[in-house]
This record gives C-alpha cells, sequence and structure tokens, in this order.
C-alpha cells in the first residue's frame, strides 16, 4: 500500500484506537501505551499489504492480537480479584494466561467493572489494579476516605452480582440490541429552533441516545441500570446521558437517577383503537353539525360553477378573490374544510399553555421536544398516523404557503420535496415572468412534477392545449379569508371540550406521572389536529360531501396560496 493511503488510513482510526485500548486497560498511561503498539503494528502491516477488503475488521484483528500480547507480558504477575464476597478482600498471584485457558471468567470479570459508574470503575482500578490503599485513593480523587470505603464496597456487591447473574461474556463492543427494538419513529419540536437550527434529530441521530431516553422515560434510572439493560459499557451511557442533560432533554434526580424530558406518545394498539373510535363517533357529530355552515357560504358560487369551463368570471369565486383550478368546487371543498377546521376549531389557549414546559437549550434553542416510538418495522402501519399542518412564509415574495399533510388522503405528497419547493417559480410563472424557452426547462419541470401546473386540453374542440396553475389561490389575508365564515356555534365549542377530556383520559395512563400535566395540556384542541380532520374527511367522502380526489389533485390537496394577486386562466 502507498505511505499516503496508509498514514490517512492511521490518521482516521487513531481516536477508536485510542478508545479500544482505554477499554481494554482502564488506565490512561497503560492505554496511551498499547494504543502507541498497535498504531505501529497497523502502518506497518498496511505498507506491506496490497488490497484490504474490509479495513475495519483488518485493524480490529491487530488490535485484539497486539492487545492480548500486551495484557499477558504487562499484567502477567499482577493481582486480581479472587473473592468478591470478602470486606477485605485477599490478593493471590494468578497466572492471567492460566486462567483464560481455563474459562473465561477473567474476561467477565472486566466486563462487569465497564458497567460501574465512573467513580465505582476508578476505585476499583487504583484498589486492584494499582494497588493503592484506601487512603491514598482518597487522597488522589480528592474524597472522603470513608466515601471510598463505601465506593469499594458497592462496587463489590455489583461486581458480584452481575458475575453471579451473568453466565456469559459480554464484550464492551456489544452494539444495542433490544428484543422490543424501540425507537424514535418520528421526532418533533414545539418552539424555537434559534440561530442554530438543531433540531430533535441532531441530538438524537444514534440508536443509544434514542435507547436510554426511551428506557428512562416512565422511571428515572442510573447509568449503571441502563447500561445492563442494552449491554454496552456504562462509560458510554454516561457520556451520552451527560449530553442530554447538557442540552436539557434530561434531568438529575435524587439517588443519582436520571429522568428523560421529552413528551413520548409510545405506539399502543389498544389505545389508537380507542382513539380511532372515538374520533369516528366525533366527525360524525361535527359533520352534522358544522358542514351546513360551509355549504350555506358555498352554495351560489357553487351554483354558478359546477357543470360550468373555466372562465375569468367564475374563476374569482363571486369576485371574492379565491382562484379554483378548473373551477372545481368539490376539490376547494377540501381544503377549504381541511383550513377552516384547522384555524377555527382553537378553542383553548394551548400555545400558551405550552410555553411553561418550554426550556432554553445552550444553543439558542427554545423547545419543547416530543417524539413517537414504535418497532421500526411498523413505522408504516395502519397505527402510526403522519397527518400535520405546515405554513411558509416566503420572504422574497408576497406569498404564503399552508398545507395540510395526510398519509391517507394525499399520500404523493412529501413534506421534504413538496414544503420546502420554491413556490416562487410558480408565482413567477402566474406574473408570465418564465416564458416557455430552453433555459427554463428544468423550472416547469419541477412545476409539471408536482402537479402545481397541470397541462389540459381546451373545450369544445379539445384540440389545442393549455397549462393551468393546480392549487387553490386567495389574494385574501388568512383573517379576511376566515372571516367569511360564521362564528362556530357554542355546541361545537362544548363538543370540542369533551372531546378533549375523553383524548387526555384515554392518554393519560400511557404516559409517566410527571408528563400527565403536558399530557393534558396536549390533549387540547383536538378538533383542530390533524389526525381527527382525517376521521372527518373519511366521513364526508362517506356522504357524499366530498367526492374522490382526481390522480393530478393529490399532490396539491389540502394547500391555499395566500398572494397579492391570481393567475391567469392559461398559457398556451
Amino acid at each position: 500500500m502507498e505511505k499516503e493511503k496508509a498514514d490517512k488510513i492511521i490518521t482516521e482510526y487513531l481516536k477508536k484506537i485510542y478508545g479500544f485500548s482505554l477499554l481494554k486497560t482502564e488506565n490512561i498511561d497503560h492505554a496511551e501505551e498499547l494504543s502507541a503498539k498497535i498504531v505501529y503494528e497497523v502502518y506497518n502491516s498496511l505498507l506491506k499489504s496490497d488490497k484490504i477488503f474490509n479495513i475495519n475488521s483488518y485493524i480490529y484483528r491487530i488490535a485484539q492480537n497486539v492487545a492480548s500480547r500486551y495484557l499477558n507480558e504487562e499484567l502477567k504477575n499482577k493481582k486480581i480479584v479472587s473473592d468478591l464476597s470478602n470486606d477485605e478482600v485477599p490478593i493471590i498471584e494468578t497466572n492471567i494466561e492460566e486462567e483464560l485457558d481455563q474459562d473465561d471468567n477473567y474476561t467477565r470479570l472486566r466486563n462487569e467493572i465497564h458497567y460501574l459508574s465512573r467513580i465505582q470503575r476508578e476505585v476499583i482500578v487504583l484498589h486492584y489494579f494499582d494497588k493503592l490503599k484506601l487512603n491514598e485513593i482518597a487522597e488522589k480523587l480528592n474524597i472522603p476516605n470513608r466515601t471510598v470505603r463505601w465506593h469499594l464496597s458497592e462496587a463489590r456487591n455489583q461486581l458480584k452480582n452481575g458475575f453471579v447473574s451473568d453466565t456469559s461474556a459480554i464484550t464492551p463492543f456489544n452494539r444495542v440490541e433490544k428484543s422490543d427494538n424501540k425507537l424514535f419513529t418520528q421526532m418533533g419540536f414545539l418552539g424555537s429552533l434559534g440561530l442554530s437550527r438543531r433540531d430533535m434529530t441532531f441530538y438524537f441521530s444514534d440508536t443509544l441516545s434514542q435507547h436510554i431516553a426511551i428506557s428512562s422515560y416512565h422511571k428515572a434510572k442510573s447509568t449503571v441500570e441502563i447500561a445492563r439493560e442494552f449491554s454496552v459499557p456504562e462509560v458510554f451511557v454516561a457520556d451520552k446521558i451527560d449530553h442530554l442533560l447538557e442540552n436539557g432533554f434530561m434531568e438529575e434526580v435524587q439517588g443519582n437517577k436520571y429522568l428523560t424530558n421529552i413528551y413520548i406518545s409510545e405506539e399502543n394498539k389498544e389505545k389508537e383503537e380507542l382513539i380511532k373510535k372515538i374520533l369516528q363517533k366525533y366527525a360524525e357529530n361535527i359533520s352534522e353539525l358544522f358542514i351546513p355552515l360551509v355549504t350555506s357560504f358555498l352554495l351560489p358560487s357553487v351554483r354558478d360553477c359546477f357543470g360550468g369551463h373555466s372562465s375569468k368570471e367564475s374563476r374569482n369565486l363571486d369576485g371574492r378573490g379565491i382562484y379554483i383550478p378548473e373551477n372545481d368546487i368539490n376539490f376547494f371543498l377540501w381544503s377549504l374544510i381541511s383550513f377552516v377546521t384547522y384555524k377555527k376549531f382553537i378553542f383553548s389557549d394551548k400555545e400558551n399553555d405550552i410555553k411553561k414546559f418550554i426550556s432554553a437549550q445552550k444553543n439558542g434553542e427554545r423547545y419543547l421536544a416530543v417524539a413517537k416510538t414504535g418497532n421500526k418495522e411498523r413505522v408504516n402501519d395502519q397505527f402510526t398516523y403522519d397527518n400535520y399542518d405546515l405554513t411558509l412564509n416566503n420572504i422574497f415574495y408576497p406569498l404564503k404557503i399552508w398545507s395540510f399533510f395526510s398519509k391517507r388522503h394525499d399520500e404523493k405528497k412529501n413534506a421534504t420535496d413538496w414544503f420546502y419547493y420554491k413556490f416562487e417559480n410558480l408565482y413567477q410563472y402566474m406574473k408570465g415572468e418564465i416564458p416557455k424557452t430552453a433555459s427554463n426547462i428544468v423550472i416547469y419541470k419541477g412545476l409539471y412534477d408536482r402537479d402545481l401546473l397541470v397541462t389540459s386540453s381546451v373545450p369544445p374542440f379539445k384540440r389545442n392545449m393549455m397549462d393551468f396553475v393546480n392549487i387553490v389561490i386567495t389574494t385574501m389575508s388568512e383573517n379576511d379569508f376566515l372571516d367569511l365564515f360564521p362564528q362556530i356555534p357554542e355546541k361545537i365549542k362544548k363538543i370540542g371540550k369533551k372531546l378533549d377530556e375523553e383524548m387526555y383520559k384515554i392518554n393519560k395512563k400511557y404516559f409517566p406521572t410527571h408528563k400527565h400535566d403536558l399530557c393534558r395540556i396536549m390533549n387540547k384542541n383536538i378538533l383542530s389536529g390533524g389526525q381527527f380532520r382525517t376521521h372527518l374527511l373519511d366521513i364526508l367522502i362517506k356522504k357524499n360531501i366530498l367526492k374522490p380526489l382526481k390522480k393530478r389533485q393529490l399532490m396539491t390537496v389540502n394547500t391555499i396560496m395566500f398572494a397579492d394577486e391570481l393567475p391567469l386562466v392559461s398559457r398556451e
């Protein structure tokens, strides 16, 4: 292998090799010496090798061999723990080579040390491996002698219990594997990301951090308890917890234990079935009370627009400044009902109530972290909901986009691709500023691919083809648009508050006691939420108030653009 390539590989693996050495020796001085030996062997071996198919395995094998020789040479005449049950543990001479040949007790004992807390691990290593007396350890660690004695006793008890109960050797490099495989299936936040723009996914990108948060959600646990639960060294857990503590995702409680500071909704079939039934029942009631209010507003326009073709007069919806693609009132109703229920069914000041649960992180974020858990294999099953509203304000053009994403009804719409698409291109098209030339082909492809722009034939002969904008657009502000609708009756408000209470009663038993106050607040304004709206749309389809959508409407449905002008009827 060329020297430059070998140098690059060694540089990439220096930290990993040192970490490996530290775990093997439990001593900084020994770790530095061992890592130097491993680097020397790896480097020489790389220079002599032509092809290496798996560099990780290759370096790991060399590291294991070097570490084994080092331990045999350096620790051959050292003394190890023999009887963990005595108050004053006798030290006996042991040939490590023979011990390893006989059984795996020594390996198991070293691995058990990884599960001790930091201070306990230090005391054990200093006392039994470095052979320091208790008063010397107290002086070195700057803690009282009696504290050293207590930590030593606790560490011995934990080692004894773990050694007796665990009959299999667990290496410190085992991956976290849980039988229930619970991880975060969704992560979000309520509040502000600040200048850092770091949301929850930034802090929980690794599996271990997620497992720690989920494990310590219902019951506070120590680092040792978590380490044993997931079969990883305590030092790994402690490092992750320090990071989560520093950023407000965990808090330390009495007894050197830690509790997760995230609002986590856990997947549960029984709970989701109950919620589904109650939302269907309330959707039925609301459809009977609310829909007449909507249709009474629309009736004049419905009579004018049904069966007609595109014209300047009808597209403006009685001069109110509302553009409806193809004058399809059904398509308009989908977006209208979703938007009005989202905005007008807010009967409690949920946003203000949540503020007291929002804390500031060190990087400028101020938000409440929220997540859903489940088995990775079941992320897409029927009990996992993916309904949410997003609003985008364009800083370059007078545009505001609202969109509701419902997995059940607009499966073609993807938030990542759709919502961060440059809507200014559509606005420029509306103003006639993008000619159909070769230089603009990428812009037009983006509009066509997302069905924001659709090509259709022109009646009566259907020979000419024209493009039309395929999204509801209004020149009205959000408030003016909503003011067109009647006030929500008190009866609906009472129904909404009753639903909130029922949802809280269902959900609270699946949350830890210390999260019940937050659970009550999170279960406010359920009528305006996406989960309820999904069932409401189902009921309206069943009652034939809403018709099934056309294929080209699946991506742009449940979306309204607020702009300063309406699009032209067509651009051939």
